[in-house]
């Protein structure tokens, strides 16, 4: 699969560099929000915990009008250079405008355009592909209260997550959901207990991208980790962050977190929607 050569950023950091075993010394992103990097039982991960009461997280896709950008202004960031500052800060996402897959041209974006065309303080991959070519997701996604695709009879997308003000749900019935959610998995921790984790993913060690929730602190958790078993990547969520609930989002080459300071893994794929956090104005 052809891979991208996407920005320069401020810092870039990796799990692998930056556990030298145990735990490190977390990394500021914002006043409140920190990612941590963290390796317990052979499992490598970096996460964020999030205050609900202080940030939201939000569900963004390509197809929201308000992260399009016109052909007016592509034809203006094309006259003046895509780093030309005369040019706007829109310009700097750019790049997946121009992108393509096998030939062809993709109508989707990367993580670090999700980055630049929002007030996002953090993005991370939210579910599961269908198709990169053209990007398709698979899977229930609903955002800002419309439908962008409907619910997958996949046994392995047994997960919702699904978006409020102040807390995340996350739920394995599809009944229960409403507002803006996503449907993805598996849902691998329910209830503090191992939940719904096949044969082959206890077996197989990949990369995961995750969110979790704990129910005594209403806290968020959001994270990829290293190479790992699901089932042992559930030991460490329930260990080291108390998570009650937890989802997989996807995992191996769409996996991806990133900042405005740093970026955890590579950026190589369009992504029809993902995760963001937002800090909420006082």
């Amino acid at each position: 699969m052809m891979r991208y050569l996407i920005s320069i950023w401020v810092l870039t950091i990796t799990a692998i560099d930056a556990l030298a075993g145990g735990l490190v010394a977390p990394y500021q992103i914002d006043g409140n929000l920190r990612m941590e990097f963290i390796e317990v039982g052979g499992v490598a991960l970096n996460a964020v915990r999030i205050d609900p009461m202080l940030y939201s997280v939000k569900l963004l896709t390509a197809q929201d009008p308000e992260l399009q950008i016109d052909k007016l202004q592509l034809e203006r960031c094309k006259s003046f250079g895509e780093l030309s500052p005369s040019a706007g800060d829109w310009c700097l996402g750019e790049s997946s405008m121009n992108a393509t897959i096998n030939g062809r041209e993709i109508d989707s974006f990367f993580l670090h355009d999700y980055l630049r065309r929002s007030d996002a303080i953090l993005v991370q991959n939210g579910g599961n592909m269908a198709s990169f070519s053209p990007p398709r997701p698979l899977g229930l996604v609903v955002s800002k209260g419309r439908k962008y695709s409907s619910v997958s009879p996949s046994p392995e997308l047994n997960g919702f997550a699904c978006f409020g003000e102040y807390e995340v749900k996350i739920t394995a019935d599809g009944d229960d959901i409403e507002g803006d959610c996503l449907q993805a998995g598996p849902l691998f921790l329910w209830n503090g207990a191992a939940y719904s984790i096949s044969d082959i993913q206890m077996s197989e060690d990949q990369r995961h991208s995750f969110i979790c929730t704990t129910t005594e602190t209403n806290q968020i958790v959001m994270g990829v980790s290293q190479p790992a078993l699901l089932g042992r990547l559930a030991d460490v969520l329930r260990s080291t962050f108390n998570c009650e609930n937890a989802l997989r989002l996807s995992g191996e080459d769409t996996v991806g977190l990133t900042s405005r300071t740093a970026k955890i893994s590579e950026d190589i794929l369009p992504l029809q929607n993902v995760l963001g956090v937002f800090r909420k104005d006082n």
